[in-house]
């Protein structure tokens, strides 16, 4: 609206005890300024004297800008509450001017009179008109300046409404999953159970072949080692056969050929060539005992190993007593060649020579 801001309007002091209104009070020309403004059509003369059906028309437009109800529908009866009644027909005036002052005092306490009765709709006087109507202005232009504000807000409040409708579809969307999600786990729950109890069965079936693998492959490799050593033991009965027939052949270029003899010969080598292949597949043949014997020739090298070292330490004490008699009887030759030994002890001495063959023995 034209006219005067609300901040800077002044607000004439009342007479008598009357308090002060909260909202400026207008003159007759900033009242018909604001009304032709709103287009509601009124004259001075309305102000200055004013009428029923003139200030009810000015009221009733307020009504419909402000609070959006049109007369018409303030002046619907409520027809249940005319069925109350003992003679309703009679009540089908007053009770449309009773809602129409309803919505009246609705808006003038909105705006800040607080008595506004039916008298100022049928009776009224122009001083109060002008109150009232300064009262509704007031609220008007606040309601201008605030509108854009509001309806910036409501955008806001709808847009964030929609958003918590959307938000509250997707939540129930996702519960909704969620649920058939757990529903699905149960359902699926003794399956998985199962499962992982195959599982854990596998895996120890896993660790008991990888077991069995492990030992079969160590298994292999010492037949393996076997199997080597058998072959070039083979080789070695081969060429020593083959130097054989050498030496055979050589033999014969040596000596007069004899058929007889010849013939003995041949069928010595060729059962001597049978014995040999036999004694190979047979040697193939213990390539398996020979493998479960290893621990058995371990152990018995190593007992070798301990006699053979018995038996040098005994080798090196034989040595040491020997080499002491024999010092021992050079040095008593040396004093019977000196001097005659008597019979007392030359039994000594054949009694200490007695002693140390028995300790040699022993």
């Amino acid at each position: 609206f034209s006219g005067r801001s609300l901040s800077q309007s002044k607000r004439p002091a009342m007479a008598g005890k009357q308090p002060k209104d909260a909202f400026p009070l207008l003159k007759s020309a900033e009242i018909l300024q604001c009304l032709n403004e709103l287009g509601i059509a009124s004259s001075e003369d309305d102000l200055l004297h004013p009428t029923g059906l003139k200030v009810q028309h000015i009221y009733a437009s307020f009504n419909e800008l402000l609070l959006h109800r049109k007369r018409e529908d303030m002046a619907q009866p409520d027809f249940e509450g005319l069925q109350e009644l003992e003679f309703p027909e009679l009540h089908e005036q007053s009770v449309p001017m009773i809602g129409f002052l309803s919505a009246c005092q609705k808006l003038m306490a909105i705006a800040g009179v607080g008595d506004f009765t039916m008298s100022d709709l049928i009776k009224p006087e122009a001083r109060r008109v002008r109150r009232s109507l300064s009262a509704v202005i007031n609220l008007a232009k606040y309601h201008e300046d605030k509108l854009p504000g509001y309806m910036q807000f409501s955008q806001e409040t709808d847009a964030l409404l929609n958003a918590k409708a959307s938000l509250e579809e997707e939540s129930e969307r996702l519960l909704s999953a969620r649920r058939q999600a757990e529903q699905r786990r149960a359902e699926e729950e003794p399956a998985l159970q199962q499962m992982e109890a195959e599982n854990e069965q596998r895996q120890v079936t896993v660790r008991e072949l990888f077991n069995s693998h492990t030992a079969i492959l160590n298994e292999s490799h010492a037949l393996k080692a076997k199997v080597q050593e058998t072959r070039d033991a083979s080789r070695g009965l081969s060429f020593e056969l083959l130097n054989a027939r050498e030496e055979a052949e050589s033999l014969r270029k040596q000596i007069a050929p004899d058929p007889r003899a010849l013939k003995d010969e041949l069928q010595a080598l060729h059962d001597a060539v049978a014995l040999e292949k036999a004694a190979l597949k047979s040697l193939e043949g213990k390539c398996s005992d020979a493998a479960k014997g290893a621990a058995a020739i371990e152990a018995a090298e190593g007992q070798l190993d301990e006699l053979a070292r018995l038996q040098a330490e005994a080798e090196a004490e034989a040595r040491s007593k020997e080499s002491k008699r024999s010092k021992k009887r050079k040095k008593k030759k040396g004093k019977g060649e000196a001097v005659g030994p008597s019979q007392g002890e030359a039994s000594q001495g054949e009694a200490e020579v007695a002693k140390e063959t028995e300790e040699e023995a022993e």
